[in-house]
């Protein structure tokens, strides 16, 4: 596992073109969380200092996410510490002389940036990237001098997955956290925008691109289903298009396909037992709309991404000797780059492994009346080879799988028509538009003769065209006779605790909260000061009547480890100041 150490000796910062903020002739560019972060690959490709086969991300201070989780912390507790975040890294000062602004990074400090790159190739580039450099731009006093050093570092898991050569295993679980923007475009969508998910088929490519030796047999038997925004290392599936919003609270939804609605039941009396089982709970009755951010690339156009510090999660399928070549390369290798502009540092996830699975006969579930959703985009071929949208063809799929032609009957349906352009990525403006099933469409069904038949085989299952890439993923579940179904709407988690952190970035993160809680409170400290003295009528001196109570449970709140006297020291000194 490689990472590119950058240690600042001078002070960095970049150009304009670099989207500053308002004021700023140069700045830094910072995440969503106010953390900096330094676009390495595109200087370095510029310099022509690394080749096309050679990938790397953005550079994020040492600590990373230790310091992620502080942020997300910090600014809960307190949304107008950002100022506060952004100096802890940086300095800002002010040119009278010309009227703008300066922000650098400060001197002393390491970044860290995944570097991709084939082994053979590793030494000579050490010998190309290691020593002194310059990089940004050069004033009196920003020199842009930091010293780059290539360093191989092993990954440390406690819970690693261990592989069983008695077992055949047929899929690995994981989850993604998204370390830079990631930029998923959808063709012809106003303003550039992202998908909300990652599609199967960028997980497909990263993957074989990322394991090159495995056989023709092998990446065919590879597929990837969607990964959707994670909640405690479970998939968000869609929420079924039969949902409607409860008038009665907007944050609730209802699954409104059961017949026999109840005029005597209102919805704020509905609980979730109403839901069809434990295990659909636990994937339905929770869904979010993921974040999304602008970015800029490097030729200046804005595009919409998911946003730094999602956690998305999703399964890769294939045969045993694949699924065991892929679980050893993402052991020895975490980061993996999806979407476009990966060659500009975007796109960068961090991919953990949750569980294996081996083959195992799956329990029987009997149903006389069942309902199949559609957790992703179906591509469905009518008898003439056309694409077709019709639930009587997703029917027919449906009884093939179970083995029960004409023996099921639809009794009611929610579907809604996606037209696909995913393939103009690959074939440009006059590439093939096709027409699916959009994701969330149900099918409620019931056997013609009345009896119970087994749907275990339709959980988690795939049907129609390119399945390989996430196409007609299938979920079942019994019906219920109840009409009302909730789902409740949840924020979107952001760097979730199962991402093991070092104890050397815990104790950063620590340091860094301490230091910017502590001058938080040192602000408040002063502003209540200036108050104080503006504010007071009094013929004694404010600096004599220090109000003790309010320090104290300004100190409570934001550093309970400061002092009386130096809470007492900072009023004084600041109302001396004034």
């Amino acid at each position: 596992m490689l990472y590119l150490k950058i240690q600042t000796i001078g002070e960095v910062a970049f150009p304009s073109h670099m989207k500053l903020e308002e004021g700023y002739r140069y700045d830094i560019p910072f995440d969503n969380l106010m953390l900096p972060y330094i676009p390495i690959e595109a200087m370095l490709r510029h310099a022509r200092l690394i080749d096309e086969d050679v990938r790397i991300g953005f550079a994020h201070p040492d600590g990373y996410r230790g310091l992620s989780l502080s942020a997300i912390e910090l600014l809960e507790r307190s949304p107008d510490c950002v100022a506060f975040i952004k100096s802890y890294f940086v300095k800002d000062r002010f040119l009278k002389e010309e009227g703008v602004r300066i922000r650098s990074l400060r001197s002393g400090m390491s970044y860290f940036a995944a570097v991709q790159a084939p082994e053979d190739r590793v030494e000579a580039l050490k010998q190309k990237l290691n020593g002194r450099k310059y990089i940004g731009i050069t004033t009196e006093d920003i020199t842009g001098e930091v010293e780059l050093q290539l360093l191989d570092m092993k990954r440390n898991i406690a819970d690693r997955m261990e592989i069983s050569s008695a077992t055949k295993y047929t899929a690995i679980d994981y989850t993604m956290l998204l370390v830079t923007p990631v930029c998923i475009h959808a063709p012809y969508e106003e303003g550039n925008r992202t998908y909300l998910y990652i599609p199967g088929a960028y997980i497909r490519k990263t993957v074989l691109e990322a394991v090159p030796d495995l056989t023709q047999e092998e990446k065919e038997s590879v597929r990837c289903d969607n990964a959707y925004i994670s909640r405690h290392k479970k998939r968000l599936l869609p929420v079924p298009a039969c949902m409607s919003v409860v008038k009665l609270d907007k944050k609730q939804l209802r699954y409104r396909l059961a017949p026999g609605k109840d005029p005597n039941r209102v919805e704020q009396d509905v609980g979730l037992s109403d839901c069809f089982a434990e295990d659909f709970e636990n994937h339905y009755m929770k869904y979010t709309t993921p974040e999304t951010e602008h970015i800029a690339s490097r030729d200046g156009e804005i595009y919409d991404a998911l946003s730094t510090g999602q956690t998305f999660a999703g399964t890769i399928y294939g045969n045993d000797a694949a699924i065991r070549k892929i679980l050893t390369h993402m052991r020895r290798e975490h980061a993996a780059y999806v979407g476009i502009l990966t060659e500009q540092g975007y796109g960068e996830t961090y991919m953990n492994v949750t569980s294996l699975r081996d083959e195992e006969p799956p329990a029987e579930i009997l149903a006389k009346t069942f309902d199949v959703s559609c957790v992703s985009d179906t591509l469905l071929l009518n008898d003439d080879g056309m694409p077709s949208c019709k639930a009587g063809d997703l029917l027919r799929e449906i009884e093939y799988l179970l083995g029960y032609e004409g023996r099921l009957e639809i009794e009611g349906r929610y579907t809604n028509v996606y037209r696909d352009y995913s393939r103009n990525l690959e074939w440009g403006a006059d590439g093939p538009v096709v027409r699916c099933l959009a994701k969330g469409s149900v099918l409620r069904i019931h056997t013609v003769d009345g009896k119970p038949i087994d749907i275990s085989p339709l959980r988690h299952c795939f049907v129609g065209e390119r399945i390989e890439d996430g196409y007609g993923e299938l979920i079942a579940y019994p019906a219920r006779g109840q009409y009302y179904r909730l789902a409740e709407n949840v924020a979107p988690s952001r760097y979730e605790r199962n991402y093991q952190i070092p104890l050397r970035g815990i104790g950063i993160g620590a340091s860094f909260t301490k230091s910017v809680l502590r001058n938080v409170l040192k602000s408040r400290i002063s502003a209540l000061a200036i108050a104080d003295r503006r504010g007071s009528q009094r013929d004694i001196l404010a600096e004599e009547d220090v109000p003790v109570d309010l320090l104290v449970e300004l100190m409570e709140y934001y550093e309970p480890t400061v002092s009386v006297g130096k809470l007492i020291k900072w009023y004084k000194n600041a109302w001396k100041a004034v």
